[in-house]
């Protein structure tokens, strides 16, 4: 179990980030001093793009497998879309100033896909390098 934790516990930091940041009351006033369109779903993206690298490269420590096996890259879109979507029905229910919003859900996937397509795009950019 403790070298679980060891291994993962920067997923799980990463996790508690997002849980407090998504359970914090809001105005909907953040908006006014950055003006993006859509920064919200922009943040989805990044925060859930950064826990699926976290997730594969914990997972790819602790397999002691390559990084980035279909297992892996499934395992961590589980894990993403579950702990996601836990945070929009809690927002939904239980934060009065927050609420759920289906899109979010797609962001943070687009942060999965995002993520994925990077580290698996590095990795063949390094076996090119290392082979020549």
């Amino acid at each position: 179990m403790m070298s679980h934790v060891k291994k993962f516990w920067k997923v799980y930091a990463w996790g508690i980030l997002i849980t407090i940041l998504s359970c914090l009351p809001t105005d909907n006033k953040g908006s006014e001093w950055i003006n993006i369109p859509h920064a919200d779903k922009i943040v989805h993206a990044l925060f859930y793009g950064i826990l699926t690298a976290l997730i594969i490269f914990s997972a790819a420590g602790t397999f002691k497998a390559r990084p980035f096996t279909l297992n892996i890259f499934f395992y961590s879109l589980v894990l993403v879309l579950i702990f996601g979507s836990i945070m929009e029905v809690l927002q939904h229910f239980l934060i009065p100033t927050r609420y759920g919003d289906p899109a979010d859900i797609l962001f943070n996937i687009s942060g999965w896909v995002i993520a994925v397509v990077a580290l698996y795009l590095r990795t063949w950019l390094v076996s090119k390098i290392t082979n020549h």
